[in-house]
């Protein structure tokens, strides 16, 4: 699944579902990068960044094909409030359902490592591109993750029915900066058809 261009120092691996072969090979991938930086012990807090934010493209794929499934406009505000309660409601019992059709339509998450003037770079991208209402939630995760001191604040403080409590981004923030990386390290944006991380 995963491959190294020797040339110019660039990891890609994709994968329509978080499975064990697709973990390893994202793994063997950055301990290669951090091992020839002299940084290896980066490697679990990072590998804990880059699965949270692939669970999430993962989700946001799956939530495409669900919407699409049930004839719902993911961009009307109604009917993604609605969709996202029978969404969450049918998720578990439906996921090995959804994780095929993501297959029949390679709806995948791709994860790419590389090099870029002596910083790592880590992108995480889905196959569909944010919404506008999907897009504030996140700012405003972002935002208020800033300013949070550690996880048991962002967890009493968090709470949003319309999606889950949206601990995982804030985790993923949280961890960034306790290795050092500054807040606008971290970024979320759409080009085309995907959205990357």
């Amino acid at each position: 699944r995963g491959t190294e261009a020797a040339d110019h120092r660039e990891f890609r691996s994709s994968a329509v579902s978080i499975d064990a072969e697709f973990i390893a090979s994202i793994i063997s991938g950055l301990k290669s990068f951090l091992v020839s930086a002299g940084r290896a012990e980066l490697l679990e807090p990072l590998m804990f960044c880059v699965r949270e934010l692939a669970d999430n493209a993962v989700k946001a794929n799956i939530k495409r094909v669900y919407f699409a499934e049930n004839g719902w406009d993911i961009e009307n505000p109604g009917e993604y409030e609605r969709g996202m309660r029978h969404f969450k409601a049918t998720l578990s019992e439906r996921t090995p359902e959804l994780l095929q059709r993501l297959r029949d339509l390679h709806y995948e998450t791709h994860v790419t490592i590389r090099e870029r003037e002596g910083a790592l770079i880590i992108d995480v991208a889905n196959a569909t591109r944010i919404t506008d209402e999907e897009s504030r939630r996140v700012r405003a995760r972002i935002e208020k993750a800033v300013a949070f001191r550690d996880m048991a604040e962002a967890y009493t403080a968090l709470h949003d029915p319309g999606e889950s409590y949206g601990l995982g981004i804030v985790a993923v923030i949280l961890t960034l900066r306790s290795m050092g990386v500054a807040s606008d390290g971290f970024k979320i944006a759409s080009a085309g058809p995907s959205t990357t991380a």
